[in-house]
């Protein structure tokens, strides 16, 4: 049964957030499907967090969670 998440990436990654933010997954779904999905270059998440908690691509998503990707961010 699908499962709709709510899925915000940051900075240069946020041209692969979906319209509305919503993403479809399958139930049981982790991070890295989701990762994969989007088609994002390797190495380009560096920090993901579900419903504010750091996660890693092998956390699983519940229908209503909220994923946020962000990439390496260099400055100074």
């Amino acid at each position: 049964m699908p499962q709709t998440i709510e899925l915000a990436c940051f900075a240069m990654l946020a041209e692969y957030t979906p319209p509305g933010g919503r993403f479809e997954t399958a139930e049981g779904a982790v991070v890295a499907d989701v990762l994969r999905a989007l088609c994002l270059p390797a190495g380009a998440v560096v920090l993901m967090f579900i419903n504010g908690v750091r996660a890693e691509e092998s956390d699983t998503l519940r229908d209503g969670d909220r994923l946020s990707l962000l990439p390496l961010v260099d400055g100074g």
